[in-house]
């Protein structure tokens, strides 16, 4: 009995979270976790590389390292509570340790791609409800669109938070589970706070100019609560239906 359910846990679903497929879903168990391995071991070294030679291109740039620095550290604290968060989350469908190789190949993946951008050196076009509009009328617009996501993403942390909270029943398993994903839900929502201001601090470092610095700042932020917002609706779709 032991073996099977070793096996059982170790069975890697087709989707991980958040409709993110798993491409070491196919083939024997082995192949599955020879996959899950070099999934890993590659991001990492992509990543570990990338950031290496952009601090390199940059090194005469003391605000640029430095701000980059900062967000990569509250970067990497991130990842790791969302992918404990997201673990948990999988507990009953497989391992949590492959998981949390899975998450963490899949954070690395989005983090390579923002550090990839930097080094094009081109300033990205903003996407959000206010491009259109210039001076005060956007720095306005960007405030009311901000204003409107905080709520929105209080509103929907709180809501997860209470239903986590409220279905603990204290003395089986079913207790562990919910009662770590509320703690995980909000040691994870604190790291993402971290990583979202030194993240936008250092946007408005690294791809704006002095004068749009709170313009910046705003846009990212609100584009991050945008996304947090549907992160944690996906990942929790289950109790908030």
């Amino acid at each position: 009995m032991k073996i099977v359910l070793t096996l059982f846990m170790l069975v890697v679903p087709q989707y991980l979270f958040a409709g993110v497929q798993n491409p070491c879903s196919h083939g024997s168990l082995v192949d599955q976790l020879g996959c899950v391995d070099s999934l890993y071991e590659r991001s990492e070294a992509d990543l570990n590389k990338t950031y290496d030679v952009l601090i390199h291109q940059r090194k005469s740039d003391s605000e640029f390292v430095g701000g980059l620095r900062d967000s990569e550290n509250s970067w990497i604290f991130y990842r790791g509570s969302d992918c404990e968060l997201i673990s948990y989350s999988t507990l009953r469908r497989m391992h949590l340790v492959l998981a949390q190789a899975i998450c963490t190949a899949h954070f690395n993946q989005q983090r390579l791609e923002i550090l990839r951008g930097l080094m094009s050196k081109q300033t990205p076009v903003s996407t959000d409800a206010c491009r259109s509009m210039t001076g005060e009328d956007r720095t306005n617009c960007l405030q009311d669109l901000l204003q409107s996501a905080e709520t929105h993403l209080n509103q929907t942390y709180q809501q997860i938070l209470a239903k986590l909270e409220s279905s603990q029943s204290f003395g089986n398993d079913a207790n562990f589970t919910y009662e770590n994903m509320a703690s995980r839900l909000r040691i994870s929502q604190r790291s993402w706070l971290y990583y979202r201001t030194s993240q936008c601090n250092f946007d408005s470092i690294s791809r704006f100019s002095v004068q749009d610095t709170s313009v910046s700042q705003l846009s990212c932020t609100a584009k991050m609560d945008s996304e947090r917002i549907k992160f944690l609706q996906e990942t929790f779709a289950p109790i908030l239906k």
